[in-house]
């Protein structure tokens, strides 16, 4: 195992159509990171899978599913701080959805620029209502510096998530 654990990110292709990706940082959450991470990397995928077959062909509200990602990490006594970044593409609609549990980010789409407020890290927080963003593009690129807003010093200590909807 190592020293000081640190980021997991993983992105999955849903379907032909749509895919989905994950950023978790462990580093505040002490022992229980790695346990953590495991467990979001091992439910994640079934847990949208689910979620989109209850939506009948629309698009998954990411705040519901990190209210139950919460919830099983309580369940199992996983009690800390995990700051994550959920993001679903839909390439065929050209829509971006992301949430953020306690992840600054910075969204570039389409000639536009939004900044994603970081909202309540993962395990503590209970029922707060996360911040859902939702936004039409063809090409996306993400930035996120963990809980602290992003500054010019930073820029080697970023995290980069790119994707385009130019494949086929």
């Amino acid at each position: 195992m190592a020293e000081q654990p640190g980021l997991v990110l993983d992105i999955a292709a849903l379907s032909d159509h749509d895919l989905a990706f994950y950023c978790l940082d462990v580093t505040c959450a002490e022992e229980k990171g790695v346990l953590a991470a495991l467990l979001l990397r091992a439910l994640f995928n079934g847990l949208l899978q689910a979620h989109l077959a209850n939506r009948a062909h629309r698009l998954p509200e990411l705040s519901t599913l990190l209210k139950q990602v919460n919830q099983l990490l309580r369940k199992e006594n996983l009690e800390g701080q995990f700051l994550l970044l959920v993001g679903y593409y839909h390439r065929v609609m050209n829509n971006l959805i992301l949430v953020s549990a306690g992840l600054n980010a910075m969204l570039n789409t389409n000639n536009q620029q939004i900044q994603l407020n970081s909202g309540v890290l993962l395990g503590s927080m209970g029922n707060a209502y996360l911040n859902q963003v939702s936004q039409h593009c063809t090409a996306w690129q993400c930035r996120g510096l963990g809980r602290r807003q992003p500054s010019a010093a930073d820029a080697q200590h970023r995290l980069t998530c790119e994707c385009t909807s130019t494949f086929v």
